[in-house]
């Protein structure tokens, strides 16, 4: 063997570990600027949505929003409208349990499917115990054998494509069903208050309350009025 080949033979294997580490570091940058990417546009969407899709409105509602009300945001649209969230668990929920339990890819990792399945599980569980829901595990009972049925009968062709695409990308279908949430719920993320001042009573969504004043969100006109604390005499 000559001098090159052994080069070769010993560079290649540290080769391909370095390629294997930088595929990896992309991944990940990816996966990150996917999710930094759709965070905002749900952001986006909820600022619209709620603002009745009045630019000035979303700003003015987006500069009283601080970065620990991020969270309030996203739990807070899954909580604000309980039908809305219902339907989104009765599309999500089957193919999230069925990813888990009956996997097209046996070596997947199924840690974010697990994460998946427990938050839907856990708001069904809530749903039918709070507004008696009992139509939401049947809905999603039916759903489940629809796409059952379709993996066993459609084994080959475009149909046999579009399942795989199903038990696949479980956390895109339930990104994109978020988002669709975002865009379409116009309820705010915090309950609607009767506020009653020296000048008369508002109905709105107080989004900022500090020191001095309210930030409402004015229900029905969906503007943004400052109240001083002082003129406020109860808040229902």
């Amino acid at each position: 063997m000559s001098s090159g080949d052994t080069s070769d033979a010993t560079t290649g294997p540290q080769d391909a570990s370095e390629e294997g580490g930088a595929e990896a570091v992309l991944a990940i940058g990816q996966s990150l600027t996917l999710g930094l990417g759709a965070a905002v546009l749900f952001l986006l969407l909820r600022l619209l949505a709620v603002s009745d899709w009045n630019w000035r409105t979303a700003s003015e509602i987006m500069a009283v929003t601080d970065i620990d009300g991020v969270a309030t945001i996203i739990l807070g649209t899954l909580m604000a409208d309980s039908a809305y969230t219902a339907a989104l668990v009765v599309m999500a929920l089957p193919i999230a349990v069925l990813h888990l339990v009956w996997p097209i890819d046996k070596n997947r990792s199924v840690a974010d499917t697990v994460l998946v399945t427990a938050v839907l599980t856990a708001s069904a569980i809530s749903l039918i115990h709070t507004f008696t829901y009992w139509w939401l595990p049947v809905a999603a009972a039916v759903l489940a054998g629809v796409v059952v049925a379709a993996r066993l009968m459609w084994r080959h062709g475009r149909r046999r494509e579009v399942v795989v695409f199903l038990f696949r990308r479980t956390r895109l279908i339930a990104g994109v069903l978020l988002l669709v949430l975002a865009g379409v719920l116009t309820t705010p993320w915090v309950p609607e208050e009767a506020i009653t001042t020296d000048s008369g009573m508002v109905h709105g969504y107080v989004l900022e309350a500090e020191p001095g004043f309210l930030t409402v969100l004015t229900e029905p006109d969906r503007k943004i009025e400052v109240l001083p604390i002082a003129t406020v005499r109860s808040r229902q």
